[in-house]
C-alpha cells in the first residue's frame, strides 16, 4: 500500500467482501473481514475465494477497489496506491474518544490506518484494564505509548496521548491528556468517586485537580440516563437547563459521537446528533461558549464473536465502527506527528479552533484572517465570510448551510458533484447585533460498501462577530440558568 505522490509505504485498512455473496463476511484476520496494516507491506494467509477488496486510509485519501481471486495454495500480490486529495494544512486530525481495548498496538495501527495524526487512548477509570495496560497512568501516557509507536514504526504517521473516561451519576466525562500519578485505575477508585462527589460542580472541580493543563469533555450528552450529562437536566424541546445543579465549567462537548444513536441504522446527521446540535446552539445563544467536537467512541476489540446476537446489537466493536469517524481537526502549527504538542492542542481546543468531519473538510474564515473560534470586532461594518468545502471523490456532499445564531442564513445545493472542491464561496454579511456563524455540510446518502453505515456530516466551530465593539460576544438570549 503506497501513497501515490511519494511512493511511500503507508498504513491502510483493507476491507474484504465476498464477490459472490457480499452478505457473507469472510474471515481474513482477527478483525473478521478487515485487515489493518501498519507497514503497508505484509503477507497474509486468507481462505481461498473471490473477493472485492476496498483499500482506504481515511477520508483525506482516495478509495481503491480491486477484485481478486485466491486459489488453494496460491500466492497473489495486491498493489494499491492512494492519493491524498484533501488539503488539511494548518490542522491535525484527531479522535478524542477512542478505546483501544486488549492491545495498545491495535489502537495505534487502526488510528494510523484511518489517517489520523493524533489519537487519545481513552481508558475507563475504575474499570479492570487488560494485562497489556498494567502500567501506571503516567507511564502509559508517555513511555509505553511511545515505545509501541516506535516498535510499530509508526512515528512518521501518528502521535498519541492518554485520556480517562469517568462514568459518574452525572454522565460520562473525558479528561486528557493524563499526566498525573493519581491511582485512577484502582478498582476502589470508582466507589470513592461516586460517594465523594455529590454534584456536577464537585465532579468537574475534582477532575481539574490533577497536575498539568487538561481538557474536560462531556461525552455523549444525551445517551441514556447516567451516561448523558444533559439527558435529565436540559429540556429537549427548549434546550433550557431544568436543574439548578448543572455546572458548565467544562471545555467541550461531543456534539457528534459515532456510537450513541442506536435507534438509527447509520452514522451521520441522525436525530440524536440534531438534538445535540440544537442543545449546543442554545448554549452558544445563552453565552456558554463551549467547543463542539466529534469523536468515534470506537473500541478496537478483537475478542468479540461477530456472529452473536450481542455483537450485532451493540454495533460498536471494530471494525463495525471505525476509528476517526467522526474526527476533530484542530488548528496546529505541527507539520509532522512528532511535532504535535499536547499543550498546543489544549490551547486550540479552548479557543474553539476546531472543525469536525465525518467526510467533508470545511475551512471557514472571516475577512480572510479570522479563523474558527475567533471573535472579530466589526463595529457595524460589513464582514466577508469565506467558505471552502473539500471532500474525496467517493464522499458524497449534498448541501452546505451557513448558520447564524442557530438559524440557517443560506443553503447551497452541491448534490451530484464529485470533484474534490465542492464549494468555494464568499458572502458579505452586516449583522445588526452580535452574531456567531458556523458552517454545516451534510449528505443523507451512504458511502458504499467500504463504509456502509456512514453518511457525511461535518461542521465548524463558530466565528463570533462583535458588532458594538465592546470587545466580547453579547449573547442574543438570556443566560443558561435554571428558573
Amino acid at each position: 500500500m503506497r501513497e501515490k505522490e511519494s511512493g511511500t509505504l503507508i498504513p491502510a485498512r483493507l476491507l474484504f467482501l465476498s464477490a459472490n455473496q457480499p452478505s457473507a463476511l469472510p474471515t481474513v484476520g482477527r478483525f473478521r473481514n478487515v485487515w489493518i496494516t501498519a507497514s503497508g507491506r505484509e503477507t497474509k494467509l486468507i481462505p481461498a475465494g473471490h473477493y472485492d477488496v476496498y483499500v482506504s486510509r481515511g477520508t483525506e485519501y482516495t478509495l481503491d477497489q480491486q477484485r481478486v481471486t485466491v486459489g488453494e495454495g496460491q500466492t497473489i500480490r495486491l498493489k494499491s496506491s492512494l492519493a491524498r486529495v484533501v488539503d488539511t494544512t494548518d490542522f491535525i486530525s484527531s479522535d478524542f474518544h477512542f478505546h483501544p481495548w486488549y492491545a495498545l498496538c491495535d489502537g495505534l495501527i487502526a488510528g494510523a490506518a484511518e489517517g489520523l495524526d493524533l489519537v487519545t487512548l481513552a481508558l475507563n477509570a475504575g474499570a479492570k484494564i487488560p494485562a497489556s495496560y498494567d502500567l501506571p497512568a503516567e507511564d502509559l501516557a508517555g513511555r509505553h505509548a511511545l515505545q509501541e509507536t516506535s516498535r510499530l514504526k509508526l512515528d512518521s504517521f501518528i502521535s498519541s496521548m492518554v485520556g480517562l473516561e469517568f462514568g459518574s451519576p452525572f454522565g460520562h466525562i473525558n479528561t486528557f491528556p493524563v499526566v498525573t500519578t493519581r491511582p485512577w485505575r484502582d478498582d476502589r477508585f470508582q466507589d470513592v468517586l461516586q460517594k465523594a462527589v455529590a454534584t456536577p460542580e464537585q465532579m468537574l472541580r475534582f477532575l481539574r485537580e490533577d497536575e498539568g493543563d487538561q481538557i474536560v469533555q462531556i461525552n455523549h450528552p444525551r445517551y441514556g440516563g447516567r451516561g448523558g450529562y444533559f439527558q435529565t437536566r436540559v429540556d429537549p424541546g427548549s434546550s433550557r437547563i431544568t436543574t439548578p445543579c448543572l455546572d458548565m465549567n467544562f471545555d467541550q462537548i461531543e456534539v457528534f459521537n459515532g456510537y450513541v444513536d442506536r435507534q438509527a441504522e447509520w452514522i451521520g446527521r441522525t436525530p440524536k446528533v440534531n438534538q445535540n446540535l440544537k442543545d449546543w446552539f442554545s448554549m452558544l445563544n445563552r453565552g456558554v461558549l463551549i467547543t463542539g467536537v466529534g469523536t468515534s467512541d470506537a473500541v478496537t476489540d478483537r475478542k468479540v464473536d461477530h456472529e452473536t446476537a450481542y455483537s450485532r446489537q451493540a454495533q460498536r466493536y471494530y471494525p463495525t465502527q471505525i476509528v476517526g469517524l467522526p474526527r476533530t481537526y484542530v488548528a496546529s502549527t505541527a507539520t509532522h506527528p512528532r511535532g504535535i504538542d499536547p499543550k498546543q492542542v489544549v490551547d486550540a481546543l479552548r479557543r474553539r479552533a476546531a472543525t469536525v468531519s465525518c467526510g467533508p473538510f470545511i475551512r471557514f474564515t472571516a475577512d480572510r484572517e479570522w479563523q474558527v473560534g475567533s471573535t472579530l470586532s466589526s463595529k457595524g461594518r460589513e464582514v466577508t465570510l469565506q467558505i471552502r468545502v473539500d471532500a474525496a471523490p467517493w464522499v458524497p456532499v449534498d448541501r452546505i448551510e451557513l448558520i447564524a445564531n442557530g438559524r440557517v442564513l443560506q443553503q447551497f445545493d452541491v448534490a451530484g458533484a464529485t470533484q474534490v472542491s465542492r464549494l468555494t464561496q464568499e458572502l458579505r454579511v452586516r449583522p445588526e447585533r452580535d452574531t456567531w456563524y458556523l458552517v454545516l455540510a451534510t449528505s443523507d446518502r451512504r458511502w458504499g460498501p467500504a463504509f456502509s453505515r456512514y453518511s457525511s456530516f461535518s461542521f465548524t466551530n463558530p466565528i463570533f462577530v462583535d458588532v458594538d465593539g465592546n470587545g466580547y460576544f453579547d449573547a442574543p438570549e438570556p443566560p443558561a440558568l435554571a428558573p
